[in-house]
């Protein structure tokens, strides 16, 4: 199982709201999914998308919207022209690490201060990973070498890697590739981080999925 944290809103706004029951919104939204053009254009022919990997089981905008949607700058294992989808297997380790990228975006940017809401998203997780935890990730710290890496991997029709936490002593992430391997994306809790201008000072929860 994975968590990843995304940037949100909170109360969120569910789509099918006003026009379903409750109990019916996650069945609107899956078939939502499959009929969404934008959706539908991220796992085209000719995208980023291999044709094997476009399962209705990954169909998510969760789970293809960071594969799809490249970081033009690139990423510890990507060097921009492909999407690599980033979590935590634990929730801990997933909020140490968007803690300390939101913080330097922040600074970067010199937000005042200001309330962000985030909310997390739970994944299951099967497949065989590329292991660089311990001694194999020591070679791959110097950006430059972790990107080529993840290039060669990908090319070479990887799933992913899994990496030692450098936000959390202990914590172990993963780098995804491919979507097949991850399923059942499903919202775990919404919660705030409070920015002083400086750093993050406190996290507060909202609510948990009931």
């Amino acid at each position: 199982m994975a968590w990843r944290i995304i940037p949100s809103r909170f109360p969120p706004v569910d789509l099918f709201r006003d026009v379903a029951p409750t109990k019916d919104w996650q069945y609107l939204n899956d078939l939502e999914g499959r009929t969404n053009e934008r959706l539908r254009a991220e796992a085209a022919p000719g995208g980023l998308i291999r044709a094997e990997d476009r399962l209705e089981a990954s169909s998510s905008h969760y789970i293809l919207g960071p594969l799809s949607h490249p970081n033009l700058d690139g990423s510890r294992f990507s060097d921009g022209t492909f999407g690599v989808l980033y979590a935590a297997l634990d929730f801990d380790t997933a909020v140490a690490e968007v803690k300390r990228t939101r913080e330097a975006f922040l600074r970067s940017t010199s937000e005042p201060a200001t309330r962000i809401d985030m909310r997390c998203i739970m994944l299951d997780v099967r497949g065989e990973f590329h292991e660089l935890r311990g001694a194999a990730g020591r070679q791959y710290r110097r950006v430059d070498k972790s990107r080529q890496l993840g290039c060669r991997l990908r090319d070479e029709g990887s799933w992913g890697i899994v990496f030692d936490s450098d936000a959390r002593p202990g914590g172990t992430c993963i780098a995804v590739f491919r979507p097949p391997v991850l399923t059942n994306p499903r919202q775990e809790r919404h919660f705030a981080f409070v920015w002083d201008g400086q750093r993050i000072t406190e996290m507060y929860e909202y609510s948990k999925a009931g």
